[in-house]
């Protein structure tokens, strides 16, 4: 082929292209077709009409199309992979649901490299088979389906099953000599935070975990020990006293209730999980969303909400009963004596901090104990008996 030849053709091919491209991006009404219930709002300027059994509330899973005049009829059909939208995450062999911002999904016994921590719902394919064009308009649509089971979300989630009574552990030093470890012990499922430090402490605050919430920074400390050269002595410690931490907690969950987007935290999720699931049987959970955010919907705290509401949030969606112990924030008690920031660090007594509102989350959580809600347990188990 001559050159002269070689070029009219590439411009052939370019001219071909540029109007397939045109031809598809020109097209106006669209019809959307899947096998399930589906939202479909059409809007031109500020005027729009919806045809739907039920408006979205959010923006999540909305696909925006925007449309140009095309006059030729056209039926190209397009595939589109459109975000799901779920009411309640289900669980079928549980018989139990949960509102997607507080739940928590975990992952089964299968093999490690299936735990990504995205905070993503799985899409689904759409059809939008076009038709002649027309003005220009924006076409908006959604899919809202009323039922999630969680294993359409990845074949590998679980829920937590519902519990008759939950004790959530707080770390304050106003568990130390309260003799409340066998109480603790006694309930059906234990939350606790931020790996606090159960060893020669369990007299008072018990060794049984459930499910261990962990924020950022027990994350990241927990990632560094893991995997930091063991070099020293201390880094060498730092291993062993992690490893032999996490398998205290035997099958329970360790959990993690904040964005996994940010900061690398789902690489680091699944790295700990893959390298923790082949030594034992701990498992790992995560939600779709911050808890954070919901929390504070909530109570209408104005602080950031601390570990411990967070935990209480989700635990609401999961057990019947609910009992505090840990939860104090002052420095000192009613008799006057000194009150540790956590009871496992004797050298921690600053109270003092911008990210939360220690005194307004008690004051909250006092009421919710005078009005029946909650139990908020601040004595010595032993005096109560």
């Amino acid at each position: 082929m001559k050159i002269g030849q070689k070029t009219l053709f590439i411009v052939c091919c370019c001219l071909c292209i540029a109007s397939l491209i045109a031809y598809t991006l020109n097209l106006n009404k669209i019809s959307v077709y899947h096998g399930d219930k589906f939202m479909f709002r059409v809007g031109t300027g500020s005027s729009s009409t919806t045809s739907t059994s039920q408006k979205s509330k959010d923006n999540f899973g909305k696909l925006n199309v925007t449309m140009s005049s095309f006059k030729t009829p056209t039926n190209i059909t397009i595939k589109v992979n459109v975000p799901k939208m779920c009411e309640k995450i289900c669980d079928r062999d549980l018989l139990t649901c949960f509102n997607p911002s507080v739940a928590i999904v975990v992952y089964d016994n299968s093999s490690p490299d299936r735990m990504t921590f995205k905070q993503s719902f799985s899409s689904f394919p759409v059809i939008i088979n076009t038709t002649e064009g027309g003005k220009n308009e924006t076409h908006v649509w959604s899919q809202k389906r009323k039922y999630c089971p969680v294993t359409d979300l990845d074949p590998s989630f679980q829920t937590v099953r519902m519990q008759n009574s939950c004790a959530i552990i707080g770390n304050s030093g106003i568990l130390l000599n309260s003799s409340c470890g066998t109480e603790i012990n006694s309930y059906d499922f234990v939350l606790r935070a931020n790996l606090a430090k159960l060893e020669g402490y369990t007299e008072d605050v018990g060794n049984k975990t459930s499910l261990m919430f962990i924020n950022g920074e027990s994350l990241r400390n927990l990632y560094s020990k893991l995997f930091a050269k063991r070099t020293s002595e201390q880094s060498k410690s730092n291993f062993e006293d992690s490893i032999n931490y996490t398998r205290t907690l035997n099958d329970g969950i360790i959990w993690f209730g904040k964005s996994t987007r940010a900061r690398g935290y789902a690489g680091k999720l699944a790295k700990i999980a893959k390298f923790l699931r082949e030594r034992m049987k701990v498992r790992f959970g995560f939600s779709m969303y911050n808890v954070g955010q919901p929390t504070s919907r909530r109570w209408k705290t104005k602080g950031y909400p601390t570990s411990g509401l967070m935990m209480l949030t989700i635990a609401e969606s999961f057990c019947k009963n609910i009992t505090l112990y840990g939860f104090y924030p002052y420095q000192n008690d009613s008799t006057g004596s000194r009150i540790l920031h956590h009871y496992y660090e004797p050298n921690l007594l600053d109270f003092h901090t911008d990210n939360h509102d220690f005194e307004e989350e008690h004051q909250l959580l006092r009421s919710l104990h005078q009005n029946g809600s909650l139990r908020l347990i601040l004595t010595p188990c032993k005096k109560r008996f």
